[in-house]
């Protein structure tokens, strides 16, 4: 099984940019719903206090991973005007917080606080609140940690429907929607995530085989119809986009050096430079797994590489959902 999950691992050029934990965490989404009375300026500092909040207690947003929230209602207790120059306006909010599922619209657990804020205008009273909020203290880490748990129980409760969807996709070949599906656990479930993990990688396989195999005979059929150093080139760039890792590489390799020895002489050269710049890039990848093989110390880097494969085809599928799924669950919530 190891060396099965090490040739999955040939991405190394994302690895300086791979975060090991970053699909391992528990994610938390702020919204703040356009249904409360305040200001524009206002709620754009609220949501980003919220954003503060998840960062303090490591539960910042993720791009893939919308389903659990972070959220607030506020609501006035008092309002009074303080006579000046300037006269000023004084406000006495409740703020409550919430966190829940934002898909299921589900609240988890709550915080309710008193903040007051000074300001010339509603405006600046409010955001003179809102940056009161505070972002670390007893009461917020036991209602963050109170969310957490609730977010680990969800996932030990629904792993196994996880699973099944991610299976259900995969056996109909959307391999980038199963993975999706499987990223989203994080590894405060560890049975739940080790489980996750492994099929990913599974399913990762299966997509790229199923690529190289629909590629190879996309291949076949551009240099078919035009076998001359401009097909090749189009039959190239599209083999030469084929997963290192893929089982029908052999074919692939074949049909490259059939090719190569087609095409004429002086078109040779530069066709042999581009696929052994493909093989450099190959036999440098293969090098790095070589040593993770010699030494056991570096498969926590092969790990993080294999990761990051996954989490980029995670931020791409969440890229390209609709965002009308985001919003309409969003709109729905009104835990208050």
């Amino acid at each position: 099984m190891k060396s099965f999950l090490l040739a999955l691992c040939l991405s190394a050029s994302l690895l300086a940019s791979a975060q090991s934990d970053d699909l391992g965490r528990i994610a938390l989404n702020t919204y703040v719903s356009d249904d409360l009375k305040i200001p524009a300026e206002a709620k754009a500092i609220l949501e980003n206090k919220l954003s503060i909040i998840a960062t303090q207690y490591a539960m910042g947003s993720s791009a893939y991973r919308p389903r659990f929230v972070i959220t607030a209602n506020v609501g006035l207790f008092t309002k009074d005007v303080v006579a000046g120059p300037p006269a000023m306006i004084a406000q006495t909010m409740n703020i409550i917080l919430y966190i829940g599922d934002g898909i299921e619209n589900l609240s988890f657990t709550s915080l309710n606080m008193t903040i007051k804020g000074v300001g010339t205008n509603e405006n600046k009273a409010f955001i003179d609140g809102f940056k009161n909020i505070p972002t670390k203290n007893a009461q917020l880490e036991k209602f963050m940690q109170e969310g957490k748990q609730k977010i680990m129980d969800y996932y030990i409760a629904k792993c196994a429907l996880i699973e099944e969807k991610a299976a259900s996709l995969a056996a109909q070949s959307k391999y980038d929607q199963a993975i999706y599906e499987l990223a989203a656990v994080p590894d405060v479930s560890k049975d739940c995530y080790t489980r996750c993990q492994s099929k990913m990688a599974v399913y990762f396989k299966q997509k790229i085989d199923a690529e190289c195999n629909q590629k190879l005979t996309r291949a076949k059929g551009e240099w078919a119809a035009n076998p001359s150093y401009s097909g090749a080139q189009t039959a190239g760039n599209t083999l030469l986009s084929i997963h290192p890792a893929a089982a029908c590489m052999p074919q692939v390799n074949e049909m490259l050096k059939s090719m190569s020895d087609k095409i004429a002489a002086d078109e040779r050269a530069a066709w042999e430079m581009k696929v052994k710049q493909y093989n450099d890039q190959v036999a440098r990848e293969n090098q790095l797994m070589q040593y993770a093989r010699e030494d056991a110390a570096r498969e926590y880097e092969l790990s993080k590489i294999r990761t990051e494969n996954f989490r980029q085809i995670a931020i791409e599928v969440a890229r390209n959902l609709p965002k009308t799924i985001t919003t309409n669950n969003y709109n729905r919530i009104h835990w208050w």
